[in-house]
């Protein structure tokens, strides 16, 4: 090797090494200055009226006594429009661990006063 230059075969080498170096730097500022960079959109519930009981269990007379309890629901609004919210339904006393049917009801509007029952969804044996 003369004094100065660099044998073909280690350019490469050196070129390789130099490029994921730089590659390297590149991805690391990119994401922790991007990521400081962006502000994370986080979406926070509000309430905007007052609280309306939509659905109690034991109005329905097929259920036969009154001590039935909901727990853990969701809403979900379909094609149509019409909101249909879903959750667990259990007979009292509160037994997590043996909770097995989920009820459905649905309503044109999540303000509607009175949701219509469709029974269960599903019961879980």
């Amino acid at each position: 090797m003369v004094a100065g230059l660099i044998e073909p075969d280690n350019t490469l080498t050196i070129i390789q090494n130099k490029m994921k170096r730089t590659i390297v730097i590149l991805v690391f500022t990119t994401f922790f200055l991007g990521a400081k960079a962006q502000k994370p959109h986080v979406m926070v519930p509000v309430i905007v009226g007052k609280f309306a009981h939509i659905f109690d269990p034991n109005d329905a007379p097929e259920r036969g006594d009154s001590s039935w309890y909901t727990n853990d629901h969701t809403f979900v609004k379909g094609k149509d429009g019409t909101w249909h919210a879903y959750g667990i339904i259990h007979h009292l006393p509160v037994h997590p661990w043996e909770e097995t049917r989920f009820f459905h009801i649905t309503a044109k509007s999540l303000s509607q006063k009175k949701w219509e029952d469709h029974g269960y969804a599903m019961h879980a044996q």
